[in-house]
C-alpha cells in the first residue's frame, strides 16, 4: 500500500511538472505574438498573396492582387499591387490594368489610393505614368491631381490631373496638356 502510495505521489508530481511546462511555454508563444504584432503598428491581420474582386450586381468593378497586406479595421494597405478596373457599360471588359508599389483599400467605402511608381495601360493599349491614382467607388471614377506621362502609339501626352470614368470609357488629361508626335 505505502509502494502505491509513493507511486500515486511521483504520478502527481510529474504531472505537475508537465503541466507547469506547458504553461511556461504557452507564455512565452504568447509574448512572441505580441512582440510581432508590434511590429505592423496596428495590423490586425497580415498577408501574403492577397487578392480581392469587387463587384456589383454580380457585375466586376476590380480585381486586385497584392503580394503583402495589412489588415486593420478602417484600411487594408497593399504592396506590390496588380489591379484591373472594368467598364460600367460593358459586362466583364477590362478598360485599365494598373500596376503600383503601394496602395491602401478604404473597406468601408472600398476606394482604392495606389501610389509610387504607378504604370496603367488602357484596352486600347495607351500606357500612362502617374506618382498616385485613386478609385472613387461612389463615382465609379479614377483620378489623380499629380503629373502625367501617357504613350499612345507616336503620340506622347503630358499634363496635370487625370479622370477616367468607367461609366463612359472616357480619359481626360485636366490641364497643362502638352502632346508631341513622333
Amino acid at each position: 500500500m505505502r509502494k502505491l502510495t509513493v507511486y500515486g505521489l511521483f504520478i502527481l508530481i510529474l504531472t505537475g511538472i508537465v503541466i507547469l511546462l506547458l504553461v511556461k511555454k504557452g507564455d512565452k508563444t504568447g509574448q512572441e505574438d505580441k512582440d510581432s504584432s508590434s511590429q505592423s503598428a496596428g495590423a490586425e491581420l497580415g498577408l501574403s498573396g492577397f487578392h480581392l474582386i469587387e463587384t456589383i450586381g454580380g457585375k466586376p468593378q476590380w480585381e486586385l492582387w497584392a503580394k503583402k497586406a495589412e489588415v486593420t479595421k478602417t484600411q487594408t494597405n497593399l504592396e506590390e499591387i496588380k489591379c484591373v478596373f472594368f467598364s460600367l457599360k460593358q459586362d466583364n471588359e477590362p478598360i485599365l490594368n494598373v500596376a503600383a508599389k503601394k496602395g491602401i483599400l478604404d473597406t468601408q467605402t472600398r476606394d482604392i489610393e495606389l501610389k509610387n511608381d504607378v504604370k496603367a495601360v488602357t484596352k486600347d493599349g495607351a500606357e500612362f505614368i502617374t506618382n498616385t491614382l485613386r478609385w472613387r467607388a461612389k463615382q465609379g471614377i479614377l483620378i489623380t491631381p499629380d503629373k502625367v506621362s501617357v504613350i499612345y502609339g507616336k503620340a506622347h501626352l503630358s499634363g496635370y490631373g487625370l479622370e477616367i470614368d468607367s461609366g463612359k470609357d472616357r480619359i481626360e488629361i485636366k490641364e497643362k496638356v502638352r502632346i508631341v508626335i513622333k
